[in-house]
């Protein structure tokens, strides 16, 4: 039990990509009847990093903490990135730009060597989006759950 964070990348396939389809449905996964719609991705997945949880809550959800699925625009993601950046340069900077946030089973909220692996991998994770060509056909979405 706790918070578990999770971004997808989507690509709908459905009239597009007849090929894939094709090979879907060969897989047998589902009756013959039903058409793939979408191929979906883990991008990035985190467990009790409650300041990047913070920060979607208050970039890309409009401050509402539910557990619903959020589209994630990658101007957000490059936004986050950047933040990201600043913070491991500048780690004073960390409860400014990246605070963290208290919750049930959230995990910690110190500024330690748990919060900067987070911060890193983000930024691992992101530089990989950001910079890939092929991201520019994925949707990408945000959620969490606790």
């Amino acid at each position: 039990m706790g918070l578990d964070m999770y971004l997808t990348a989507k690509r709908y396939i459905w009239r597009h990509q007849e090929a894939i389809v094709e090979a879907v449905k060969r897989l047998n996964l589902a009756k013959s009847h039903y058409r793939p719609k979408q191929i979906e991705y883990e991008a990035a997945c985190w467990r009790k990093a409650n300041h990047i949880h913070g920060w979607f809550v208050r970039n890309v959800q409009a401050g509402v903490d539910d557990c619903n699925e959020y589209d994630v625009g990658t101007h957000d993601l490059e936004k986050l990135l950047a933040v990201c950046k600043k913070v491991m340069l500048e780690h004073h900077l960390a409860h400014e730009l990246l605070p963290t946030v208290e919750g049930f089973f959230f995990g910690g909220t110190a500024y330690d060597e748990s919060y900067f692996e987070d911060v890193q991998y983000t930024i691992d994770a992101l530089t990989l989006i950001v910079f890939d060509e092929d991201a520019k056909h994925l949707d990408f979405y945000y959620q969490s759950s606790w």
